[in-house]
């Protein structure tokens, strides 16, 4: 799967706690929270693109942190998802 993460909306909790907003990447609401945990409970492969500016290299590298693969393009993250497929059914 290709979590394809569009972050302007303040309702994902994109964005570092900080003035001017009320987001929090560490809520509990944070797709930064929401999404590992969707993933761990799934056996389906999934990276996360996060195909924004630098604004939003906090969410990537929480999602990174969190053990998600992320790009920062879609077309990178589905050739390499599309290779570890590859590899998976080969072996399989």
């Amino acid at each position: 799967m290709v979590a394809g993460i569009v972050p302007l909306t303040p309702a994902m909790q994109t964005l570092p706690a900080g003035e001017g907003h009320r987001e929090s990447l560490r809520s509990d609401a944070s797709i930064a929270r929401l999404l590992p945990a969707a993933a761990a409970a799934s056996e389906t492969p999934l990276v996360a693109v996060v195909d924004s500016g630098l604004l939003f290299d906090p969410l990537a590298d929480e999602l990174s942190s969190a053990g998600l693969p992320v790009f920062r393009s879609a077309d990178r993250a589905v050739r390499v998802l599309c290779s570890y497929v590859d590899v998976k059914r080969r072996a399989g």
